[in-house]
């Protein structure tokens, strides 16, 4: 078993191939494929998550072998913010509700 992490940069999701889960796989004869029975990811898939590899040589016999990869959120979350107008009450006080404006913002 191996492990690979794999972060988000600039998209919501990531991708890998066989490639990046092979350690040197061999065969007597010749590799004809290699395969992944999980190769895309996204951010419900935050932490580790056990992909199959599977290699078949040009016979027809197969092998396989879990790895770990692990996804890792690494992107910064994005700030919007607004100018608002409070009226304070009778004491000087106010009081600001976020989920109000939140729910304006993103529905």
């Amino acid at each position: 078993m191996s492990k690979l992490n794999r972060g988000f940069r600039r998209q919501w999701n990531a991708t890998i191939l066989a490639s990046d889960i092979d350690n040197g796989s061999t065969d007597n004869i010749s590799i004809a494929s290699m395969s992944l029975d999980i190769s895309s990811f996204s951010c419900e898939d935050l932490g580790p998550n056990t992909v199959t590899l599977t290699v078949t040589d040009g016979g027809g016999n197969s092998s396989s072998c879990t790895s770990i990869v692990t996804v890792v959120d690494t992107m910064d979350p994005t700030v919007v913010t607004q100018n608002i107008t409070v009226q304070l009450d009778a004491t000087g006080n106010a009081t600001i509700v976020t989920d109000r404006y939140r729910q304006w913002l993103f529905g």
